[in-house]
């Protein structure tokens, strides 16, 4: 056996060729447990790349959850109730709510009334109790809601600020009319006292408008003496006064 192995090895023609005839020859079950060795081998790997290209996979599909997980949320946190915003205040929106309760209450506890005396006053009442509750329960949707700018008014402001006051005037002057002239009966003092709830709730909205955002006719850049404003520096840039 060493004798055959050093030949085998010293012997050139032997290395090239014969050889490796010789050896397959005499070690036939030798080679053929390599050759098993080597497909267990290349399975093995052949596993392996499937689990390196899995977990690749895996982390390509966490990566792309990450980046569509926040876009998904942002959709799902639209609101639609929008207050606080520039139209309305957390404060003008209790106030409006307040008004749109008296001004329920008042239409409510004035149609309980069976008999007047005198029918004028309390049928201007009850014209300006509900037209009160139901415009401004729906200005209230508007100006709380993203419905505002599917209407496609844009002087918000302006249409607020003016319908408040012709409310607050009109329920007060019939709040009066309804006191001066009644059967001085519970129901009818009781309607005249939500009525005059409710015009000082209309004046109170009146003020905080005028206190967070003051009059809307007015400009909001006044300009200062010595001090241009804006609009003139660009009136002034496009329209060069000639020497």
């Amino acid at each position: 056996m060493l004798v055959f192995w050093l030949v085998c090895f010293f012997s050139p023609p032997l290395r090239s060729g014969a050889a490796a005839d010789m050896i397959s020859n005499k070690f036939p079950l030798k080679l053929f447990c390599q050759s098993d060795d080597r497909q267990d081998s290349a399975e093995w790997i052949l596993e392996l790349n499937s689990r390196s290209l899995q977990e690749e996979i895996f982390a390509v599909n966490m990566a792309g959850a990450e980046v569509y997980n926040p876009t998904t949320m942002e959709a799902r946190a639209v609101k639609t109730f929008l207050v606080p915003s520039s139209l309305l205040s957390v404060q003008r929106c209790f106030v409006k709510a307040a008004e749109v309760l008296l001004s329920f209450l008042a239409f409510v506890v004035e149609e309980v009334v069976k008999s007047c005396l005198n029918c004028g006053p309390l049928y201007f009442f009850e014209f300006i109790s509900c037209t009160a509750f139901l415009f401004t329960l729906l200005l209230l949707i508007l100006l709380a809601t993203k419905l505002n700018g599917m209407v496609g008014i844009t002087c918000w402001p302006k249409l607020d600020f003016y319908y408040t006051a012709a409310i607050a005037l009109l329920f007060l002057l019939a709040s009066v009319a309804f006191a001066a002239a009644n059967g001085a009966t519970s129901l009818e003092h009781a309607s005249v006292a939500l009525g005059f709830l409710a015009s000082v709730a209309f004046l109170l909205d009146l003020f905080l408008f005028w206190k967070d955002s003051g009059f809307p006719w007015r400009s909001k850049e006044p300009e200062v003496r010595g001090v241009p404003t804006q609009a003139s520096v660009e009136n002034e840039v496009l329209n060069p006064q000639p020497n």
